[in-house]
């Protein structure tokens, strides 16, 4: 825990974090995603950029490229 007087400062945490990140879970029925999260510092530090993806594990089609299923039919979320 920082000091009782000392303030953290969520962005120039979330600034030094610059890039990719993914990992895995279950959503609320249960089912497993892939998510991937896209960090991006902008204008010079006085900002940041997220981008978010949950693509589900399991679908009708593989596509090779992605080592997922069908990525349109099972897109359980996108944030910008």
């Amino acid at each position: 825990m920082p000091a009782k007087n000392k303030k953290i400062n969520l962005l120039d945490i979330l600034t030094k974090m610059d890039g990719n990140y993914m990992g895995t879970g279950v959503n609320h029925e249960n089912k497993e995603f892939q998510g991937t999260l896209s960090l991006r510092s902008i204008v010079n530090n006085k900002g940041v950029s997220l981008k978010y993806k949950a693509i589900g594990t399991e679908g009708n089609e593989f596509n090779k490229d992605t080592t997922l299923y069908n990525h349109e039919t099972i897109l359980y979320n996108e944030e910008y």
